[in-house]
């Protein structure tokens, strides 16, 4: 059983870099099992913002760069469906730049939700 991470941004320039940066750290430093890719999704705003190049240093830690044009009344959902879309995982985690995880589970731990028996 093995997770796929879904994270969302956007190359507007604004203080949710800081927030990216410590959010890609901290998944990074998650002592885990069950992560085995990391998808970064990224809306593109063609007139304003940084260029695709500024995300680049993510690639160094192991995150894959999706890109997708920006402006849509949708964005959000689309840039999450657009990251969901490349994950080969059956589990995915979704979250967005400026989420501060502390805990993902280990792989005995997902198994034990899975499998166990609820109900009648």
């Amino acid at each position: 059983m093995n997770l796929s991470i879904v994270l969302i941004t956007t190359n507007l320039p604004n203080p949710t870099y800081d927030l990216l940066d410590r959010c890609i750290n901290k998944i990074n430093a998650l002592q885990t099992d069950i992560i085995d890719e990391k998808i970064l999704s990224i809306d593109m705003f063609e007139k304003q913002g940084v260029s695709a190049d500024f995300f680049n240093k993510y690639t160094k830690t192991g995150w894959k760069l999706i890109y997708g044009k920006a402006g849509s009344s949708r964005g959000q959902a689309e840039n999450q469906l657009r990251g969901i879309s490349q994950c080969k995982n059956e589990y995915i985690l979704t979250c967005e730049d400026d989420t501060m995880l502390l805990w993902l589970p280990t792989y005995n731990d997902l198994k034990y939700l899975i499998d166990r028996q609820v109900g009648f």
